[in-house]
């Protein structure tokens, strides 16, 4: 075994993946560690599950309500948006028991 120090000084997010037909939902991410004197990724980690608080979960709702509006406007040849508060409530022991009580995220197939 060797040991040191690690010469990543930044971390950013290099992939995200979320599956919200999968219950509960499924919220991976894959992170770049950096040394920042070189630009060159010197290691790779990854979250998932049970990592995220709740202020992400918040933000992961309202980023899928957003991309939700942006895709009906190329979609649908009349647009209107219906705001977070007429949506429909998530299925119980589904999204709403891993994301909150927020907006519906996916139709359940």
């Amino acid at each position: 075994m060797s040991k040191g120090t690690l010469k990543a000084d930044e971390m950013k997010v290099a992939k995200v993946t979320v599956n919200l037909l999968t219950q509960p939902v499924k919220v991976q991410a894959l992170f770049a560690l950096v040394d920042s004197k070189t630009g060159s990724t010197v290691a790779w980690s990854q979250l998932e599950g049970s990592a995220w608080s709740d202020e992400t979960k918040r933000l992961l709702r309202q980023l899928c309500a957003s991309m939700e509006d942006d895709a009906a406007r190329h979609l649908f040849s009349e647009f209107s948006s219906v705001p977070s508060s007429n949506r429909p409530a998530p299925p119980s022991g589904g999204i709403g028991e891993h994301l909150g009580n927020g907006d519906a995220d996916a139709p359940s197939i």
